[in-house]
């Protein structure tokens, strides 16, 4: 025969498996949906660390060529010093997913397309088509990670009005 404690132990016994067996699936149902956005930030963010390296070899390259003679390379070496500038910045916001990452992956997009138009005039030279490619492809990543913030904000009703309607 069931005493009362007996009934009480079983009761609260079961009622902690519910509550425990629901927060692992309210856990489970979170990571499942933050793993493809983890995944574009680190991706974005490795794609920015890598672009910058490629600019500021760009920029050593450049440096070399002025030095020569070459007044077009003196001239991108200020464009690829800057555009490595706003890529590292990127990548460090995005390492540690800063509320301001919007804003520097925003920069750095457009600063990528800008270095990249310009590497693209070096038909023939294959260190600033190294930098074009990277550019390119951080372009590509931030421009996605913008979109997919976008989104985040436009569903979330306490983010800036301005950051909303962008």
């Amino acid at each position: 025969m069931w005493t009362r404690r007996k009934m009480i132990a079983t009761v609260a016994t079961g009622a902690t498996g519910v509550a425990i067996m629901g927060q692992r699936s309210e856990a489970q149902d979170r990571s499942s949906s933050e793993v493809p956005h983890s995944v574009m930030t680190k991706t974005c963010s490795d794609s920015c660390g890598d672009c910058a390296k490629a600019c500021n070899k760009a920029l050593h390259h450049c440096l070399t060529q002025a030095a020569t003679g070459k007044p077009q390379h003196a001239r991108m070496a200020g464009t690829a010093a800057d555009c490595a500038a706003f890529c590292a910045l990127s990548s460090e916001l995005l390492a540690r997913s800063s509320s301001m990452m919007i804003i520097s992956c925003r920069a750095c997009a457009d600063a990528c397309h800008r270095c990249a138009a310009e590497c693209a005039s070096f038909e023939t030279d294959l260190e600033m088509k190294s930098c074009q490619q990277e550019c390119q492809r951080c372009e590509d990543s931030c421009r996605k990670m913008v979109k997919a913030m976008e989104g985040d904000r436009s569903a979330d009703p306490n983010a800036a009005p301005a950051e909303r309607s962008k």
